[in-house]
This record gives C-alpha cells, sequence and structure tokens, in this order.
C-alpha cells in the first residue's frame, strides 16, 4: 500500500498526518517494546501520538485489502457533509479515557456540524489502564459536563462505555449511576463462546441505564457470523435497545449486511462514529451509506433527545 493512500486513509479516522509521522520516527528511534512511553497518563501530544500509532497498526490489515480500501475512499470523497436529519452521536471518546480531544472541542465541532446533542461515553474502569476513566476522572468529566450545559444550546449527555462482566454486570461503580444519563455497552475481548457471551449480552441489556449495544462485530475471529449476530439482533430487539452501526472504516463493509438483517428484524440502530479524535466526529458522513434502507422511525439518530428511563 503507497505510503500516501495510508495517510489519506488515516486523515479519514481524523488522525493527524504530523501524529503518524512522530510516531513512525518515535518507534524508529526507540523501538515498539518502548511503546508505553507514548502515553505515561498525563502529556496530551504523547497521548496522541500513542492513540495515533494504535490507529496506524489497527488500519494495516484492513489495507492489506486494495478493493475494500477504494470502495470506503469512494464513499468518503461522494459524501461531502452529515446528514442534516442526524441529530447527534452518542459514542464520542474524549481526554478522560482513550480519546485525544476536549470536552469544549469536541462540544464546538459538535455545534458547527448542526447536532443538537451529544455523548460523551468514555470506557470503564478495567484492570489498570491509563486510557480508561477512574473516579477522579469520572468526578472532573461531571463537573466539566455540568460547565459546559450551563453555557451551551446543545444537550450534552453524560454517557459510559461500559464493559460487560462475565455476570452481566456493567463494569463501573454504582456511585457513579446518579450522575450518569444513559450507558452504552461493549465487550472488548474474543469472542469464542458464542451461547455464554449472548446470555451476558442479554442480562446486560436489562439494565435501565443501558441505551445500545455497542460494536458487534468486535472479537469475532470470522468477522460476521451469521448465527452469532441473528440471535444478538433478536436479543437487543426484545430489550427494546438498540444495535450499533459503528461508523469506523474497518466496519464499514460489514455494516452493509448488518444493516439489512436490521431493516429486515426491525431492530433500531444507533450510528456511532466512536471518535477517538476530534475530526472522527465527521465520520458520521458516512451513515448516508446505510440511511436509505432503514426506517427512519428506527433510527436513534434522527429524535432530537434521548430518553432512557432509570
Amino acid at each position: 500500500m503507497d505510503i500516501q493512500n495510508y495517510y489519506q486513509f488515516l486523515s479519514i479516522s481524523g488522525v493527524n498526518k504530523d501524529y503518524i509521522e512522530k510516531a513512525v520516527f518515535f518507534l524508529k528511534k526507540s523501538g515498539t517494546g518502548n511503546l508505553r512511553l507514548f502515553y505515561n497518563g498525563e502529556n496530551k501530544e504523547d497521548r496522541v501520538k500513542h492513540l495515533s500509532f494504535l490507529m496506524m497498526n489497527k488500519y494495516l490489515n484492513l489495507l492489506e485489502n486494495k478493493d475494500e480500501f477504494l470502495d470506503i475512499l469512494k464513499w468518503w470523497n461522494k459524501v461531502k457533509t452529515v446528514n442534516n436529519s442526524i441529530k447527534g452521536d452518542l459514542h464520542v471518546h474524549t481526554i478522560y479515557s482513550d480519546g485525544t480531544g476536549t470536552l469544549p472541542e469536541l462540544v464546538e465541532l459538535a455545534k458547527q456540524i448542526g447536532y443538537k446533542w451529544i455523548g460523551f461515553s468514555d470506557h470503564s474502569p478495567f484492570l489498570e489502564n491509563n486510557l480508561r476513566l477512574n473516579n477522579k476522572k469520572f468526578i472532573e468529566r461531571h463537573h466539566q459536563i455540568l460547565e459546559l450545559r450551563e453555557n451551551s444550546d446543545l444537550s450534552i449527555y453524560e454517557s459510559i462505555e461500559a464493559d460487560i462482566s462475565l455476570e452481566g454486570s456493567l463494569m463501573f461503580p454504582d456511585s457513579w449511576r446518579d450522575s450518569l444519563d444513559f450507558a452504552i455497552i461493549s465487550l472488548h475481548e474474543d469472542i469464542r463462546e458464542y451461547n455464554l457471551v449472548l446470555k451476558r449480552i442479554e442480562k446486560a441489556l436489562k439494565d435501565p441505564l443501558v441505551v445500545s449495544f455497542s460494536h458487534p462485530f468486535f472479537g469475532l475471529k470470522d468477522g460476521f457470523s451469521d448465527s452469532y449476530i441473528k440471535e444478538l439482533l433478536q436479543i437487543v430487539k426484545s430489550s427494546g435497545k438498540a444495535i450499533e452501526i459503528n461508523l469506523a472504516p474497518q466496519f464499514l463493509l460489514r455494516n452493509l449486511k448488518l444493516t439489512a438483517l436490521c431493516r429486515e428484524l426491525g431492530v433500531p440502530v444507533l450510528f456511532s462514529t466512536d471518535s477517538h479524535f476530534v475530526l472522527s466526529l465527521n465520520l458520521m458522513k458516512f451513515a448516508s451509506i446505510y440511511y436509505p434502507d432503514l426506517i427512519d422511525s428506527n433510527i436513534l439518530n434522527l429524535k432530537d433527545s434521548i430518553n432512557v428511563s432509570h
């Protein structure tokens, strides 16, 4: 793959080319064993270099498929702006977990796009990891959201991307619940025992905070298991919640099949950018690929507000 095409592809995901080059230089100089030195939990530039490298690594395999890569570039160049029917994005990461954008930066771009609302869904605590929420960061984020709400016409939702325990519970402290407007749930692990995983998801979806299940392809060794995805969609529909259509580039082609199944089964959907860089909010442009094939009433992004009863 030509390096310039690689830069173009990464720029679609909001990665700044300068940071990509800095990350490559750092690796050549220090070796991959020092990757953890990119981010020590405090320095923003180190954080961006670190996450730029992770994004580069994530897309290397995808870029081996030239046809898929070219399809994505065609879609990106065809759609100029985010569809003005889209009212917001609920799956956005910030500097409080593994995002690179501050809350004010993300709010400002959301306004420029024309959104009515935005949801900050930083990662729940899981092991010892600087790129996830902890109690201190959760409290700081909470107070900043309250301040931003006072001076913004944009509805700003306080959320969390919660991992699911083996017992099916959401992995964050109960003391956080009163501050949260909602939660999205997801798995960040290899999925092998489909039946056991589906039982965990089914139980987690019953939590009144939950609005959707995110990136359903994550961890699937074969990329798309028809039987697993169909059963998952039935569980999501029965719960009254939504399935996420994750617009990160590595999921775009598989989303074609997913959205077709959602329409067939009548499953509510939530388009999400899963943004880790500020400009990644523009990935919502890709929603236009799937939007014509879905029923408006089943798309949460078309609503003027998101309400979760809890």
